[in-house]
């Protein structure tokens, strides 16, 4: 008897201990809520840094498609030294030559300018994949977390019945000890005690699952402690069907790139049509000439004057082998094969908006269906424990009732999840995040 309160006591000191000995900081971390999870999502996605560094490429392209229709200027300056014998005698000539040409392109019949349609476009699809990239993330961050929130309340759920279950096998081991039950009822409470104990066990086994799964999908170390807030998002109206496929039409990234893609082909096709027409550039140079001309036999120096020139010229393409035929032929087809992939996005689309709906449907459905089986499964185990504890009902009634509980909690938890997740899925469906 002494030791027992000895060790009790021993205890308490070490839980208080170990109390007293966590941070302040740990004990007052808040809860991580839902936004909060995206956040850090989108802060260290590694998808989502690969997705801007490709819209960082595609903006160096579009600078490079215009970088023709600006001026190219260059300037260069060479030291030279030459000796020659003529009629006249021997010439030495010494020269510092300094140069700047430039060059301007007139026109050319749309094929630099439709190279920088082209960029500008991909430059916009991108852009589009990055949204899209983000909304993916955020998705996978509502998935990850509701599943995390409904596992940690299965938690709840499952030590709910092994208490339950402990308290039938007390009652049953103390029936059986007065002789008013056999011994079944005491060995049926046992594994109904056990069940329990397998059930909790599984219970946090996924609340662990779960959690490492939603670190994954904020980017954090997998083992790192995550405490989330557990309340779940209110049950929100969405949008009416015709009204999520106008906005899903509207605002899908994924359609915005499709568009940008085709917009592309299409500038693609217009550069590759100037192939068969003109080049108008103009040129012009100016040399700055620093030296001297010495003949030995006339016995003279001459200062070598400055020099300049400037021209406009015409480039007619007369024959490349069929090049500038085969680049048309390859953009025509380039340009349909956009245009089908943007009709063939716009039906999948819709697909995923229909299915959304129709999910959300059958989740609000039964979500009111679990709830009213869970309030009539207490009832009825209510009824068989009072009819247990009477003496006038048998102990499989009672494991059968809670049975019954323990399912329809579950698919209460369950339904619940699936609602918030069939209304993230529709929004994203509609395209927001």
């Amino acid at each position: 008897m002494f030791r027992s309160i000895a060790f009790v006591l021993v205890s308490l000191f070490v839980a208080g201990e170990a109390f007293a000995a966590d941070p302040p900081s740990a004990l007052s971390r808040p809860a991580l809520t839902l936004e909060r999870c995206i956040e850090t999502a989108l802060a260290n996605n590694q998808l989502l840094r690969a997705a801007r560094a490709d819209v960082a490429a595609k903006e160096g392209l579009v600078i490079q498609a215009r970088s023709p229709l600006l001026p190219q200027i260059t300037g260069s300056v060479a030291r030279s030294e030459s000796e020659s014998e003529g009629v006249t005698g021997k010439t030495t000539t010494e020269t510092i030559a300094s140069s700047l040409s430039a060059s301007q392109l007139i026109y050319d019949f749309g094929k630099t300018y439709g190279s920088l349609g082209a960029a500008k476009a991909n430059r916009e699809a991108s852009r589009g994949g990055l949204e899209k990239t983000i909304q993916d993330v955020v998705l996978s961050v509502k998935q990850a977390y509701y599943a995390h929130i409904i596992a940690k309340r299965f938690v709840s759920v499952q030590e709910a019945v092994l208490t339950s279950a402990q308290a039938h096998l007390k009652q049953a081991t103390a029936f059986f000890e007065v002789g008013v039950r056999p011994r079944y009822d005491v060995t049926q409470a046992e594994v109904e005690v056990n069940n329990a104990l397998l059930g909790l066990s599984t219970a946090r086994n996924n609340v662990r699952l779960s959690r490492i799964t939603l670190n994954n999908a904020m980017g954090i170390d997998p083992n790192a402690p995550a405490e989330i807030d557990e309340a779940l998002a209110d049950r929100k109206e969405m949008p009416s069907l015709d009204e999520s496929t106008r906005a899903a039409l509207a605002s899908r990234p994924e359609i915005r790139q499709a568009d940008a893609q085709v917009e592309a082909a299409r500038q693609s096709l217009r550069a590759a049509q100037g192939r068969y027409w003109p080049t108008i550039s103009a040129t012009g140079s100016y040399t700055w000439n620093d030296g001297t001309a010495d003949s030995a036999r006339l016995g003279g120096k001459s200062d070598l004057g400055n020099s300049w020139s400037a021209q406009v010229g015409l480039s007619i393409p007369l024959f490349e082998g069929f090049g500038a035929h085969g680049k048309v032929r390859e953009a025509e087809a380039n340009l349909e094969a956009a245009q089908a992939n943007r009709e063939n996005l716009k039906q999948g689309v819709l697909l995923d908006v229909n299915q959304a709906h129709a999910n959300l449907d059958d989740a609000r459905v039964r979500v009111t269906l679990t709830e009213s089986n869970l309030k009539k499964a207490k009832e009825n185990m209510d009824l068989a424990k009072g009819r247990y504890e009477a003496g006038v009902g048998a102990i499989i009634e009672v494991t059968d009732a809670n049975t019954s509980l323990v399912k329809a909690e579950t698919d209460s938890l369950q339904a619940l999840g699936d609602l918030q997740l069939a209304i993230a899925r529709l929004e994203r469906a509609m395209g927001r995040r």
